[in-house]
């Protein structure tokens, strides 16, 4: 609505401010007390972080897998627009209201991972909001299909909005409950596995993963989906990333990392 009224640059600088306003909330941080472990204060090279990492299989293949889920959802906010006004037949400036709902599925991930985490294990859980993610995926690219028959759970018969759009927002509730477990379970893993002295560069070495793998994903997907259209990428693409992360999560398991990283 903004971006309809004024234009996109307030809207840009609107985000540059409450940015600046989110780095002065830092400043009001107090000290933080943990238990006394003799890794804390035990300075550690990158390079030694990096060794570590690569000598544990387990925690290779779940920041990895964090990166994925990660990957996921940037390729969906790019392509969204598209999809909205090729699929959906919505202008792309209000794809943001189509894919809005998945704020509900984030806060409900959220509010269940830990609980989830500690009945199942983080593997199994990563790879139950990947299975999410795929299903609700796939149904984004079928919701032509799936409108008539799942039109019963169309509770809110919004007016002016049309069937399939109202399908797609639903899904995007499983979107991001999915995507949110996947991300929660696995960084879970992650921080549970390495020792506290090397926790900021594995988070460090997660970024520059999830770098790594959105630049070619969006660079592919988006020259496929320039070609044959954004609906048999979205329905195409899940299974893949389904086997993916299911490999990921079997080979995390699989290989046990070694003690945490010691000081020295």
């Amino acid at each position: 609505m903004v971006v309809r009224v004024s234009g996109v640059n307030p809207v840009v600088v609107l985000a540059r401010l409450l940015f600046i306003l989110s780095s002065t909330r830092v400043l009001r941080l107090g000290p933080v007390r943990v238990p006394r472990d003799r890794d804390i204060g035990v300075r550690v090279s990158t390079g030694a972080a990096v060794r570590y990492v690569l000598g544990a299989p387990g925690v290779l293949w779940m920041l990895l897998l964090a990166a994925l889920a990660s990957t996921v959802g940037v390729v969906l906010g790019v392509l969204g627009p598209l999809y909205a006004s090729e699929v959906l037949d919505v202008e792309p400036a209000d794809a943001f209201y189509v894919f809005a709902p998945a704020a509900l599925g984030l806060v409900a991930a959220l509010a269940l991972a830990p609980a989830a985490n500690a009945a199942a294990g983080e593997r199994a859980v990563a790879t139950c909001g990947f299975a999410f993610t795929a299903t609700a995926t796939i149904g984004l690219g079928l919701t032509d299909v799936l409108t008539p028959r799942l039109r019963w759970l169309l509770v809110l018969d919004l007016p002016g909005v049309g069937h399939e759009v109202q399908l797609a927002g639903l899904l995007s509730i499983l979107l991001g409950l999915g995507m949110t477990f996947a991300g929660a379970a696995s960084q879970t893993f992650v921080n549970r596995s390495v020792s506290l002295t090397i926790q900021g560069r594995t988070s460090a070495l997660l970024g520059t993963m999830k770098d790594a793998l959105a630049i070619p994903a969006l660079l592919g997907m988006g020259a496929i989906a320039g070609l044959v259209g954004v609906r048999p990428v979205l329905t195409a693409t899940p299974l893949l990333l389904l086997l993916l992360a299911f490999a990921m999560a079997c080979l995390a398991g699989r290989l046990r990392e070694p003690s945490a990283l010691r000081g020295g």
